[in-house]
């Protein structure tokens, strides 16, 4: 792999990832993308992910990432559909 001679580092957007479940592959990406396709508890996240299915050494780590993330949200740019 060779990277091209006019290259530009800059234009390149790096996301940090962390893995919260090894067992599944499950990153935080996952858990904040089932939030936001409409997942209301974290028992709906864990379902949909399979989430601590194996050996459940992820769930308080999925628990904090969940609960973080709904820290984050500004009521006021949430509503609700009819």
């Amino acid at each position: 792999f060779a990277l091209p001679l006019s290259f530009n580092f800059e234009t390149i957007e790096i996301q940090d990832i962390m893995y919260v479940c090894l067992c599944k592959g499950i990153t935080d990406k996952h858990i904040r993308d089932a939030v936001d396709a409409g997942a209301g508890s974290f028992r709906e996240v864990r379902r949909q992910l399979e989430l601590a299915s194996q050996c459940g050494k992820c769930g308080s780590l999925a628990r904090n990432v969940y609960d973080s993330y709904l820290a984050n949200f500004d009521e006021n740019l949430c509503y609700a559909a009819a």
